[in-house]
């Protein structure tokens, strides 16, 4: 292979793979984006592990470059360490060079997909560009997410781009059983989106069950809270009211639309419990809580029109180096780099917040900022009772719609996972209501003050993936590992073969 190609393929891998999601959003890229890199791999392991890791630099350089803002520090640190597991991808795919060929097409796309489950899972967990989130708008394809979860669709798109890439290697002549292939493949495609076209077209959705009314703020990053607190309440309220006339059950503001602790101000709970009254709505409300004067939560809390303020959840999953420094005792010195890192304490309980009247009994989660892209998280709340899911968010400390984009396409995944309704309020976006097959009922422009008003319907059939969970990833993992064993076993023992010859 030509020494320019070496370079040239991975990084045309990587630059597909951003087009494939927003801003450009050419998700169709997906099916072929990987096709440049496989090709440059060869049996030397050490620079397959390098091409990968080149196409991982170029996709996660252009994907994440909004991250700069945070940090200096923020995107090269990123980009370094997720492009791992493209090399890791590309050292193993090489492995499988010497194997038969549909060994080398079905274990190939069960790496892939290991790798990007692995990397969701723990406290570091950062599942950002999973390549089956490019599928976003291709709603009958994702159906099979209630299923398989996200990773599902990953693993369709790696195995058409490992069997494009076999075709290119050997022609359609080359092989009997790859025609064979071919056509259980395409026969496999078919049925995967028929079935999910299907699903949408048999499946009505009744809108009438509960109103809800999502507040976008629409406040700037730069806005002080301290010089600004009447100001910012004011609005609140101006549009609060605004929503109520609409006569909405659930009124909804973004996440830390308040910026100060609410229960330690009694004068702020009695002005939020009367907004509820006064609209006749239950209200949710973003704000910070203090636990004994020493741990901090990023939390929700719920105000009834009857009974004040009743129930709040406080985030599971933080932010890593943003709302807390994972491994604070080994990695102390960070602060001095990062000093805006915060001190948030995570919350243990998955709450089910609960809205109850003479006309309304349902129940709902929430999820707030990134907790959304995480598929288990989610699913958690939906099967212990919640028949929708609400995402507060305030995305705006990026100063980017390309994050405002990349963040809003995971979470219709959430609905389309658990068959459900998912509502998303946003302080600049993007605010939404999302209905059970992935498609945006309502939407706001993002970085505009403005009110949603919308119907859902309330889940009551618990999916395959809310009961189960993620058991096509972990049997993807199951198979990879196993793969990789036999792989290094047969090497082994092929070196104490020749050493046996001698």
């Amino acid at each position: 292979m030509d020494k320019r190609l070496v370079i040239i393929l991975p990084c045309l891998s990587g630059i597909l793979l951003f087009l494939s999601f927003p801003p450009v959003n050419f998700g169709v890229l997906s099916f072929f984006a990987l096709i440049p890199l496989l090709l440059s791999l060869n049996r030397t392991k050490r620079l397959s592990f390098l091409k990968g890791y080149l196409t991982g630099l170029t996709f996660f350089f252009c994907l994440l470059f909004w991250t700069k803002i945070y940090h200096p520090l923020a995107l090269p640190l990123l980009v370094l360490i997720l492009s791992l597991y493209l090399g890791l991808f590309s050292y193993l795919y090489s492995l499988l060079t010497p194997y038969p060929l549909p060994f080398t097409i079905l274990a190939g796309p069960f790496l892939w997909t290991s790798l990007e489950f692995i990397r969701s899972l723990g406290t570091l967990g950062f599942p950002w560009g999973v390549i089956g989130y490019t599928q976003y708008k291709n709603l009958p394809f994702i159906q099979i997410s209630s299923i398989t979860g996200v990773f599902g669709v990953s693993f369709l798109i790696v195995l058409i781009n490992s069997i494009l890439t076999q075709i290119i290697n050997y022609g359609l002549h080359g092989f009997a059983w790859i025609k064979r292939l071919i056509w259980v493949a395409f026969l496999i495609i078919v049925i995967w989106y028929g079935e999910g076209l299907w699903v949408i077209l048999k499946s009505s959705i009744s809108k009438s069950d509960l109103k809800i009314a999502i507040i976008q703020g629409g406040f700037s990053y730069d806005l002080d809270w301290v010089s600004n607190r009447d100001k910012i309440l004011g609005r609140l309220e101006n549009l609060t009211k605004k929503a109520g006339r609409f006569h909405p059950q659930l009124i909804i503001w973004p996440e830390t639309a308040v910026r100060e602790p609410i229960e330690g101000d009694q004068s702020l709970i009695s002005w939020l419990e009367r907004l509820a009254m006064d609209n006749k709505a239950f209200l949710l409300v973003g704000s910070p809580h203090i636990e004994d004067g020493e741990r901090f939560y990023n939390s929700a809390f719920l105000f009834s029109p009857f009974r004040g303020l009743i129930n709040r959840y406080d985030k599971i999953h933080l932010v890593p180096f943003g709302e807390f420094l994972p491994f604070e005792r080994f990695l102390s010195f960070v602060r001095y780099i990062a000093p805006k890192i915060g001190n948030f304490s995570e919350g243990k309980r998955y709450t089910i917040f609960q809205l109850s009247n003479h006309k309304l009994l349902t129940k709902f989660g929430v999820l707030i900022c990134f907790e959304d892209i995480f598929s288990d998280l989610t699913r958690r709340f939906v099967r212990n009772g919640a028949c929708f899911m609400v995402n507060i968010t305030n995305d705006v400390w990026s100063r980017s719609r390309v994050s405002h984009y990349q963040h809003f396409n995971m979470c219709i995944f959430r609905a389309v996972e658990n068959g459900c309704f998912l509502v998303r309020a946003g302080n600049t976006g993007i605010s939404a209501i999302i209905n059970p097959y992935g498609k945006v009922e309502r939407i706001l422009p993002i970085f505009k003050k403005n009110i949603l008003i919308g119907n859902i319907s309330l889940n009551s059939t618990p999916t395959f993936y809310t009961r189960y969970g993620d058991v096509f990833s972990y049997s993807s993992l199951g198979l990879s590992l196993i793969s990789i064993i036999y792989i290094f076993l047969r090497r082994r023992l092929k070196k104490v073969d020749k050493a046996d010859e001698k």
